[in-house]
């Protein structure tokens, strides 16, 4: 074992390396700093003579602190942001071309899963179907956001006539038509589909699209995995132990990293996909090359081929990366040193950091720089807060990797978590959380409107009920008006009168009018529905 001292900065040559090609020399330097004046650094020199991939020594230089300071901030491209609500920001998202399209899609659906029926029953919902429309979709994506902060096990509960499991839900739309959108909702023509992904992956480009056009994200962006939960049987479900959801559809993400805003997403399409990792990473920033943005990602992604690609677009990138990786130094993880000590690699544009800390901490970066910084950190021995030297490299990638994580937070805590059969709603629910996460974002940073996640979305969601077109049931079902409607003593049901009169649709009940007994005015069967505005014109005669 031979020893270097880091103040001396003593080169480490190699000699007749099995491996070399060039002759170059490898070295091996820790930083000048006097806090580090008596760090010895362990090296086998048998495993060092191995590694000659043209990695060189990094010239000790000062680099201007503000590389890691953002040159520009995110900004809005919504017009009167500060007189927007949560509806107008999230109409920029869900815009009216989207809805129709939705709409089309649906009604398309619907009338092709009934031409393929010969014999559809009288008592079927399907005879009950109207076609829908932007506001019918709307209403719908309310009812979604609803469900996901007043959960059920099961949808059904929403309607049911349990006290305890009723909600708010069975005032804006019957369980019928309910269960007739959610049945048939649909966002692309079947008859036109050539891969499974394309149920869903125009709306995933289209919403990612009206992101990135309301939002200019800061210099610093970060790319990383989003789990979507599923644990039906599909080719693209994925199993990631390490993740809070471990099976479900696994989305690529690309966020801000200051705000959390998401900006782009796109489908893991499993093993079959011809796109490698690098490809994938590339395509996800398309839109921000030459503009000067850093990108961080972690071991899954970095790697010395992509960050050279990432050069070539004008980006810079910082990443953990796996030793294993094509273009690293060979047999690294035999180099040690002390606690709370690193190393540095130089090779061309690229630089590689080695730090050890509980374990050993390996980086890439396209910014070459050694310096260090105080970073706070938890003893768990002294149980307080410490500050300690750490590489400026290594705190700016812990302060900037948060950007996607912070999105799925946000997005986790009332999300759409029922269990569903098709795997592109899981997928919907998905976005659609995403969406409004992404417009509470805007509404708070720019807005400069403090509110709660939760009153956000109720705000929201208030907005969007207004939409309803759907018949809503008595506004108070209480004694005054039931007294009036009781259950007939057969206990069969009949036909609504107020509700074949008006729309000649047969709506089975067993409550009857006690004033139209006994008026004698003929039929007097009125469902739960129509009794209030019945009993109001009764009284108003």
């Amino acid at each position: 074992m031979e020893s270097i001292e880091s103040n001396d900065k003593d080169e480490y040559k190699s000699g007749n390396s099995d491996n070399s090609q060039n002759g170059n020399n490898d070295s091996i330097i820790d930083e000048s700093n006097d806090l580090f004046s008596d760090e010895k650094i362990r090296i086998n020199s048998e495993e060092m003579n191995k590694n000659s991939e043209d990695w060189e020594e990094i010239v000790l230089e000062k680099i201007d602190n503000r590389v890691f300071e953002s040159e520009f901030s995110p900004q809005c491209k919504i017009r009167n942001i500060l007189q927007a609500t949560p509806f107008d920001i999230f109409s920029e998202f869900f815009t009216d071309e989207l809805l129709r399209s939705i709409s089309y899609q649906t009604n398309l659906y619907f009338r092709q899963c009934k031409s393929k029926k010969d014999n559809i029953k009288k008592r079927s919902r399907m005879n009950g179907w109207i076609d829908i429309d932007n506001e019918d979709i709307l209403a719908f994506i309310a009812i979604l956001l609803i469900s996901g902060i007043n959960k059920r096990d099961n949808l059904l509960d929403h309607f049911s006539e349990n006290i305890y499991l009723k909600s708010s839900i069975s005032d804006i739309i019957s369980r019928d038509r309910f269960q007739l959108i959610y049945r048939y909702l649909h966002l692309h023509d079947n008859t036109i589909q050539i891969k499974p992904t394309e149920k869903i992956c125009y709306f995933v480009y289209y919403i990612a699209n009206r992101w990135r056009e309301s939002f200019s994200p800061g210099q610093k962006l970060a790319i990383d995995e989003t789990m979507t939960d599923f644990q039906g049987r599909n080719e693209l479900v994925q199993y990631m132990p390490n993740k809070p959801t471990r099976f479900g559809i696994k989305l690529w993400s690309v966020a801000d990293s200051e705000l959390g805003y998401m900006l782009n997403i796109d489908i893991y399409e499993g093993k079959k996909s011809s796109l490698t990792i690098s490809d994938v990473v590339v395509n996800m920033v398309e839109d921000y090359k030459y503009n000067n943005n850093v990108i961080y990602m972690d071991s899954y992604f970095s790697s010395p081929t992509l960050f050279n690609k990432l050069l070539d677009m004008g980006i810079n990138a910082i990443g953990m990366v796996n030793t294993n990786r094509k273009g690293l130094l060979k047999n690294i993880d035999n180099i040690e040193f002390d606690k709370h000590k690193s190393s540095f690699f130089q090779k061309e544009e690229l630089l590689f950091l080695r730090w050890r800390d509980k374990r050993y901490i390996n980086l890439i970066s396209t910014i070459k720089t050694n310096e260090h910084g105080l970073d706070e950190y938890y003893d768990t021995e002294l149980r307080r807060k410490e500050l300690r030297s750490k590489p400026l490299l290594l705190i700016d990638y812990t302060y900037s990797m948060k950007g996607v994580d912070i999105n799925n937070q946000l997005s986790s805590y009332y999300c759409f978590n029922n269990k569903v059969k098709r795997w592109w709603f899981a997928v919907f629910a998905k976005v659609l959380d995403i969406s409004v996460v992404n417009s509470y974002l805007l509404y708070r940073h720019f807005g400069k409107k403090k509110i709660e996640h939760k009153n956000f979305r109720l705000n929201l969601i208030e907005e969007l009920i207004k939409f309803s077109k759907f018949k809503k049931p008595s506004p108070c079902l209480n004694l005054k008006v039931t007294k009036f409607f009781p259950i007939n003593d057969d206990n069969k049901q009949r036909n609504c009168k107020s509700c074949y009169s008006d729309n000649k649709k047969r709506t089975q009940t067993r409550f009857f009018c006690t004033i139209c007994k006994e008026k004698f005015l003929g039929n007097m069967w009125m469902c739960r529905f129509c009794q209030y505005d019945h009993l109001l014109l009764h009284l108003n005669t």
